[in-house]
């Protein structure tokens, strides 16, 4: 490079990677590479910055050492010519000027030239580690690369030998279930087949048992636990008694109840019955238990009333009118009783309209075991439907507080107990 020749001042890049090195196919290794060059790039920078700096710093001592060998040339040679007498003596001496001029000039190219070169070296140096570094890196992505490759390839493979053999087993599960279940369709319909007719005798005989046993509600029928409770019952004797259904009434309360009975039917839509209990002196001798029921929709209201003796609670109270207005009601009549205690109504949900599907065991330990399975046999036997619904208590109801008052007055009364 001559002495006054510009300097570069971008310094070299690495070498680029041809195609047959780079995998457009593989996103990773596109990657790596581009990160592997940015490393070498960030490597050469340095050394070429050193480059730049001791070049620019050769070059002006250079030109600072040339200026002042040019102005000491310049002032000696001014001098000389007015000091001068010879003309000999003048060239003599400007020819030793000149002679050290160029002298000068030539150590100073020198110099320079061999620290460009020697800038050169250390540059060349650092690019040549830096290409074997890329080289010896490109060397283990390839191998790094092509590792991957193969274990994706081997569990690709195994994917696919899992698919086949999955798909296998789950054929022949199939085929095994689809066998399995046309053996047993085959085998329920030739058993329904084979017991269709005898099902079908019994269903018959069994509809034209209800057919026989709901076309009339015969009251004076004895229900297995009526033995029981009037046995329980204290006997009046002196006190004639009338005997309805599971109960035995005196003459005044069977008129009553039979008023009720006899009323008309208008399936229309229910009646709608109201009854309650009433439980005085409760935790005394003198204590004393009745309910009442109450029918608006006939004119004058009816009301039937009476007293329950045994254990004295306001649920059996409620209970008894519960049963007592079942029993009023005319037999073909559906009736929706409405009272106050939410218990009774969701006692009776379980133990009356699904007894069936409910637990023995919470059937038979209730307190009011016989009490309701009496009920449920009144119900089921009766043709008409029957539905119990909750109403709140001392909300202004007529039909709720007619019933409690009518209650109250019969627990305060001496009739005798049903």
């Amino acid at each position: 490079t001559p002495y006054n020749s510009p300097v570069p001042l971008t310094p070299p890049s690495p070498t680029p990677l041809s195609s047959s090195n780079t995998d457009a196919t593989d996103l990773i290794f596109s990657r790596a590479v581009d990160k592997l060059n940015e490393v070498c790039r960030q490597r050469l920078l340095r050394p070429a910055a050193d480059f730049v700096n001791e070049t620019r710093r050769i070059n002006n001592e250079a030109r600072k050492q040339q200026a002042t060998d040019t102005s000491t040339y310049n002032s000696h040679r001014q001098r000389y010519k007015r000091v001068a007498k010879n003309p000999q003596d003048l060239v003599t001496m400007l020819t030793m000027i000149d002679k050290q001029a160029a002298s000068a000039t030539e150590r100073n190219t020198s110099r320079s030239n061999r620290c460009k070169a020697a800038a050169r070296v250390i540059l060349h140096r650092a690019t040549d580690i830096v290409n074997d570094y890329r080289a010896s890196r490109l060397i283990s992505l390839r191998a790094e690369l092509d590792t991957r490759l193969a274990k994706a390839e081997v569990s690709r493979r195994l994917q696919e030998s899992h698919r086949i053999q999955h798909h296998v087993v789950v054929t022949r599960l199939q085929e095994y279930h689809r066998t399995q279940h046309r053996a047993e369709v085959t085998r329920l319909r030739e058993s329904h087949r084979t017991q269709h007719p005898t099902v079908v005798t019994r269903l018959k005989k069994h509809r034209s048992a209800l057919t026989c046993h709901k076309k009339g509600f015969d009251t004076t029928a004895i229900f297995p636990l009526q033995k029981k409770y009037q046995a329980l019952a204290p006997a009046i004797p002196a006190t004639p008694t009338v005997q309805i259904g599971p109960l035995c009434l005196s003459p005044a309360e069977a008129a009553a109840m039979r008023a009720v009975q006899e009323t008309l039917t208008n399936n229309i839509n229910p009646r709608i019955l109201y009854s309650d209990g009433s439980l005085l002196h409760s935790g005394m001798e003198d204590v004393s238990q009745a309910f009442a029921v109450v029918d608006l929709t006939q004119e004058p209201t009816l009301t039937v009333q009476g007293r329950s003796d045994g254990y004295a609670s306001s649920a059996k109270a409620e209970l008894m009118g519960l049963l007592a207005a079942v029993l009023a009601a005319p037999p073909d009549q559906d009736i929706v009783i409405r009272l106050d205690n939410e218990s009774v109504v969701t006692q009776f949900r379980s133990l009356v309209k699904e007894r069936s599907g409910t637990l023995p065991r919470k059937r038979f330990r209730n307190t009011y075991a016989g009490l309701w399975a009496v009920l449920y046999q009144v119900v089921d036997t009766r043709p008409g439907k029957v539905e119990v619904e909750w109403i709140k208590g001392h909300s202004n109801i007529l039909g709720n507080e007619l019933a409690d008052q009518a209650a109250k007055g019969a627990a305060q009364s001496n009739t005798a107990p049903w």
